[in-house]
């Protein structure tokens, strides 16, 4: 190659010419390699190219490759407790299929008890009541009644007197009637009262006997007094027996007054009509059957015998397994590539793909991530082929596209 050695020559011979200012007149070194500067700056601009292509690449490829993960979910309807109660017994199994109208499980109805019990305790604090206010009535009734009884025995004796005195004197009236003139009779003596005890005189004694003009008309006065005497006493036991006959009945009427006083009538009646509540509370059932609201998966019904619910408690709920739809939660960043009713690509549990499309019915979900994004709950259904058979709550890969 003497062509080459001798450019090579010519090239080296014409930088390497010496400066004719040079004070030592020789002829400097040659360097053939390049300036450091200058190769510092070509191998970082090669360098960050490379790295940045690299990122540029992964970026593309997490891009196309953005995968979340969905949850398979259906449509739940929540069995609600109707009462307060305790569960008596299970009758549906707590982890298969149900149908709607299925009996789910019996409990006793302890609003039912409560109210039983209420009425019961109202009752008693009313019967006690009563009770208090007869005890009152029948020591009031018995004062009275004495006071009463004591005006009777009074009048009576009374009545008995006057009947006594009346009688005194029809006698005297008869026997001046029986014997026809005053003359013919004999006044032997005087009762307490002042009324005359006559006597009719022997056969001898009348004739022997004669009677004075004087004693004729004082005998005839004593006979008009023992008549009137008669009229005033029976006036007199008439005005009496009235008084008796009125202080009765008043015993019968004084005991409903003190009675109504006292409230007893009005306590019976509540009395009656709690009672009839009650009777009406003992038709009810206490038992009381809880069934399924819809056909589909008993999902969270975890109670037991003995258990105690309350009324609106969630005690199960009821997936729809005929309406099966997948869940996913999307972060903001991502959710232009989940618009409704775009296509996406779905893996099931075993590597089975299928298809989706998102639904027009979305919820937004306040949830944020560590770095505060907001997600969204998005709602895709089956498209396609019919998706397999997998567990509610199975987790389902779901490809974005591209």
């Amino acid at each position: 190659m003497p062509d080459a050695t001798n450019s090579v020559a010519t090239a080296i011979s014409s930088h390497s010419t010496p400066d004719a200012t040079s004070p030592e007149g020789k002829m400097p070194s040659v360097s053939l390699a390049p300036q450091p500067a200058s190769s510092m700056r070509t191998m970082f601009a090669i360098g960050a190219a490379i790295v940045a292509g690299a990122f540029l690449t992964g970026m593309i490829g997490q891009e196309k490759s953005t995968e979340l993960h969905g949850r398979i979910s259906a449509p739940q309807q929540a069995v609600i407790a109707p009462c307060d109660g305790e569960v008596l017994k299970l009758i549906a199994p707590k982890t298969e299929l149900v149908h709607s109208g299925q009996p789910l499980l019996l409990v006793r109805d302890l609003s039912l008890v409560v109210q039983q019990e209420a009425v019961d305790e109202r009752i008693a604090a009313m019967e006690t009541d009563l009770a208090r206010a007869e005890a009152k009535a029948v020591i009031e009734i018995k004062w009275r009644f004495s006071e009463i009884d004591a005006q009777i025995h009074r009048h009576k004796v009374e009545a008995t007197e006057l009947l006594q005195k009346k009688l005194a004197l029809e006698i005297e009236e008869i026997a001046y009637q029986e014997y026809g003139r005053p003359d013919n009779l004999a006044i032997t003596g005087q009762t307490p009262d002042g009324a005359a005890i006559i006597k009719p005189l022997s056969l001898h004694s009348r004739q022997d006997q004669t009677v004075s003009e004087e004693n004729l008309v004082s005998e005839t006065i004593r006979l008009e007094s023992t008549r009137n005497a008669i009229e005033v006493t029976a006036a007199q036991l008439e005005l009496v027996e009235n008084r008796i006959e009125q202080l009765e009945p008043l015993k019968r009427e004084l005991t409903t007054s003190i009675r109504e006083s006292l409230g007893i009538p009005e306590l019976e009646q509540q009395i009656d009509r709690a009672k009839k509540a009650r009777r009406d509370l003992d038709r009810q059932a206490t038992e009381r059957m809880i069934a399924v609201p819809q056909s589909g998966s008993l999902k969270g019904f975890a109670l037991s015998s003995g258990d105690l619910i309350q009324q609106g408690e969630t005690i199960a709920s009821v997936a729809d397994e005929q309406d099966r739809f997948l869940e996913v939660t999307v972060p903001s960043r991502e959710l232009t590539k989940m618009t409704p009713e775009t296509e996406v690509r779905l893996t099931f549990p075993g590597g089975i793909d299928r298809m989706g499309r998102v639904s027009d019915k979305t919820a937004t979900v306040t949830e944020a991530g560590q770095s505060g994004e907001t997600h969204i709950l998005v709602k895709v259904e089956p498209a396609g082929k019919l998706w397999p058979e997998v567990p509610l709550g199975s987790s389902v890969i779901v490809k974005l596209p591209e």
